[in-house]
């Protein structure tokens, strides 16, 4: 790497080096949409991602410190999206380190309001106590909702989705579908992104 004033490496410590051309070259790969690209990056600043969750997840539960984690990698995402390699004042490694913190700031915050309210989503009521009148209204949606998932995602995605949905870990799925574990947390990672475009033409 070539040495310069200031950034932050990929554990997210700040060193003193700039990005050197082959991260350049991945950065503007995968902001290009070149996946290969991005899961390259994703593993080379995976200590960083792991040590910005892990400052905000103390007294959470594993659910939710994945969902720390899945926002924090969509702060990395769209971290390699904006940032300007030619602008040179500041290194990615910073750049996105300080867009993981606002992002995990904002999430952290919504988690504990959660958490003080205790909120309590659709599918922790029992089905006895929804209104027999709303019954087939209900299950309708719901398995349009299902089908409109199903057929907008790959066969690896509905797997990962569908595990993660019945409540297992990414690290749960990995060992179930035999793939490494951030394979499956890649995924996640799409899938939320195709789920939040779909909910939104679902809601229409």
């Amino acid at each position: 790497m070539i040495k310069n004033k200031s950034g932050a490496g990929a554990d997210g410590k700040n060193e003193a080096y700039s990005d050197d051309a082959s991260e350049i070259s991945l950065i503007l790969s995968a902001a290009g949409g070149d996946e290969s690209a991005f899961n390259e990056l994703t593993v080379r600043y995976t200590p960083l991602l792991k040590s910005s969750v892990a400052s905000f997840s103390s007294g959470f539960s594993e659910q939710d410190t994945e969902e720390l984690y899945q926002e924090a990698l969509l702060a990395f995402h769209r971290a390699v999206i904006k940032f300007d390699p030619l602008y040179g004042k500041i290194t990615f490694g910073l750049y996105a380190k300080v867009c993981i913190a606002n992002a995990l700031k904002s999430e952290f915050k919504r988690l504990s309001k959660e958490a003080s309210e205790h909120v309590i989503s659709l599918d922790d009521i029992p089905p006895s106590e929804i209104p027999a009148e709303e019954d087939d209204d209900i299950e309708a949606r719901t398995a349009e909702l299902r089908e409109l998932i199903r057929s907008n995602l790959s066969e690896y995605e509905n797997t990962v989705f569908w595990s993660y949905y019945s409540g297992l870990s990414a690290s749960e799925i990995a060992k179930q579908v035999g793939k490494d574990p951030k394979s499956v947390e890649n995924a996640i990672f799409r899938i939320r992104k195709k789920l939040k475009s779909l909910l939104k033409y679902f809601h229409n």
